[in-house]
């Protein structure tokens, strides 16, 4: 292939990144995920979105996501990649450009959810995280005392979300945190609702993704009774969680 250029994403690129991702993918899914961060994701930085072009054609892109992580008892800064290859090296350009700019601007690692095979040969280690799932029998629970409301996330929840996060995943070995900003609690495609009860307090946060409500992607609560008495409303719509 004829010379191909690195560089990150400018106004104007975005078809062209939808259009490669499409190919790569043989769906929009991808393309729309970051049409998605590019509005909503508050650290959203076009320098780590790293397009390849072949002349005036887009023909690889990989998304170097900025984020907070919660790592053995530290915060750090790291890189959420997602990229796209089709087999020519262009795969491996873009990760030794978003690495290389991510160690100029001080970031401690990335990480990705990818071939245990292929990565590796760019610096990455396999590594098994596991993950905490926690089983109620729905059915089983008793019928609620009290009254909830759900309702959109507001700015005032953000400080109680990103505190009771923070608490969460105070103990765990990795954990992705969000910040106090909107755009980390109200996702496009996710169902991500506060409840409140008659007096005003919050009962718990939960998300779920709009397309499956029949599966809780995360709950947070002070009070575990609340919590599951939120559960319990939802309970036409889940089996177990």
């Amino acid at each position: 292939m004829d010379e191909i250029a690195i560089r990150g994403e400018r106004h104007g690129d975005h078809e062209a990144i939808n259009i490669v991702n499409c190919r790569a993918f043989r769906h929009a899914d991808e393309g729309q995920i970051v049409d998605d961060m590019r509005v909503h994701y508050p650290r959203y930085d076009r320098r780590f979105s790293a397009v390849a072009w072949h002349g005036e054609t887009a023909v690889g892109h990989a998304l170097f996501t900025p984020a907070r992580l919660r790592l053995l008892g530290t915060t750090v800064r790291a890189l959420a990649v997602g990229p796209e290859f089709q087999k020519q090296g262009i795969g491996g350009d873009l990760l030794h450009y978003g690495h290389e700019l991510g160690r100029c601007e001080g970031y401690a690692f990335a990480f990705l959810l990818g071939h245990s095979s292929y990565y590796p040969r760019y610096g990455y280690r396999t590594a098994m995280h596991g993950f905490s799932k926690i089983a109620l029998a729905v059915d089983a629970l008793p019928a609620p005392d009290i009254e909830v409301d759900a309702r959109p996330v507001q700015p005032a929840d953000l400080p109680w979300l990103a505190e009771r996060l923070a608490a969460e995943l105070a103990d765990v070995d990795f954990g992705w945190l969000a910040g106090p900003t909107l755009g980390a609690w109200r996702l496009p495609g996710i169902d991500a609702l506060v409840w409140r009860d008659g007096n005003g307090r919050r009962a718990a946060y939960t998300m779920r993704p709009a397309r499956a409500r029949d599966k809780l992607l995360l709950v947070l609560a002070d009070d575990p009774e609340l919590a599951c008495q939120v559960i319990y409303h939802l309970r036409p719509m889940h089996s177990n969680t």
